[in-house]
């Protein structure tokens, strides 16, 4: 058996043994097929925002905005579903990620100030404008409209981003810039390689994540209620944890797979927590634990790494200076 066959098992194990010690505490709860069902549903949604996330994160940037994009796409969306139908879920939804990519895109160019701090604004600036549109209030959809929030639609939807992912990481010159410019930004400039254009596309992309997203959530949920000030970053912190999971698991499976995993993770910890009728402040303890746990991780790995290269660096200099000795 090759080691890559041997590394996707493992990978896929840990999903499967954080499972059976939810089951073992809680059978009632986690013996159930529907427990299944749920985590994958709920992984679904979490993964697509990771995947767009992903691209920012290798390159060390942060899009906080993506979950008041969500919700201000899911306002849009049900604002026309009420117009024209469900064509109005997906048109809503795509237009206002469009509209959201191409804002922050301009604004990022324009200013040149880090993502994070651009994205942190733009949170409470969509936030109002989503509560402007409803007067703060929550918004619904007919339940004939919401098919891509249950199986088979939202398996459809997930299939589909999930290839069209994989084209941009692997298949790419843009995902090959990603990955250039997440080495070495200044190595990537020398090369041609644009490092502003490469974070707008980025940028672009996150939100058009986010809209395809805000599709199959407005469906699961049936309806959209405004958020304000910060509490949309909230809904993006599962995402976030996926990210880094993935990114330790990639060396083992492809990102694509790897973030998925990590979507997984998270979706079995949350229902867990929830079936052992644990607070949510127990929740957010044990996630910051693994976000330190993971840079952590990733920080000795780089260590080590760079210790390793170094090493090779200098065994090879002896050997050239040994030859031209002799």
């Amino acid at each position: 058996m090759s080691k890559k066959i041997i590394n996707s098992i493992v990978v896929v194990m840990v999903p499967v043994a954080l499972y059976l010690f939810f089951l073992i505490l809680r059978p009632g709860s986690f013996g159930k097929v529907n427990t299944v069902y749920i985590i994958f549903t709920q992984s679904f949604i979490t993964c697509m925002i990771a995947w767009g996330m992903q691209y920012l994160a290798k390159m060390g940037e942060f899009d906080l905005a993506l979950g008041a994009e969500m919700i201000l796409d899911s306002i849009v969306a049900a604002l026309l579903c009420a117009k024209i139908g469900f064509a109005g879920i997906i048109a809503g939804c795509l237009l206002s990620a469009f509209v959201c990519g191409i804002v922050k895109g301009v604004l990022y160019r324009i200013m040149r100030i880090p993502i994070m701090i651009l994205t942190i604004a733009l949170v409470y600036l969509l936030g109002a404008c989503g509560g402007l549109i409803t007067n703060s209030a929550a918004l619904t959809i007919p339940y004939e409209y919401t098919f891509l929030g249950r199986a088979p639609g939202n398996i459809i939807v997930f299939l589909l981003t999930g290839a069209v992912m994989y084209i941009l990481s692997d298949r790419s010159v843009y995902g090959a810039n990603v990955n250039a410019v997440a080495g070495s930004e200044s190595i990537s400039h020398n090369n041609g390689i644009s490092v502003e254009k490469t974070k707008i596309r980025s940028l672009f992309l996150s939100s058009m994540f986010a809209g395809v997203t805000a599709i199959v959530q407005l469906s699961h949920g049936s309806g959209v209620t405004p958020s304000v000030g910060l509490d949309s970053i909230q809904n993006i912190m599962q995402p976030i944890m996926s990210v880094f999971i993935g990114f330790v698991m990639a060396q083992y499976i492809n990102i694509v797979f790897s973030i998925f995993v990590g979507s997984v993770l998270m979706s079995i910890i949350s229902n867990g927590i929830t079936a052992l009728n644990w607070s949510s402040a127990i929740y957010n303890v044990v996630v910051g634990a693994i976000l330190l746990l993971i840079m952590a991780y990733m920080n000795v790995a780089k260590i080590y790494s760079r210790k390793h290269e170094e090493k090779i660096g200098a065994l090879k200099n002896m050997k050239e200076m040994g030859a031209r000795e002799t």
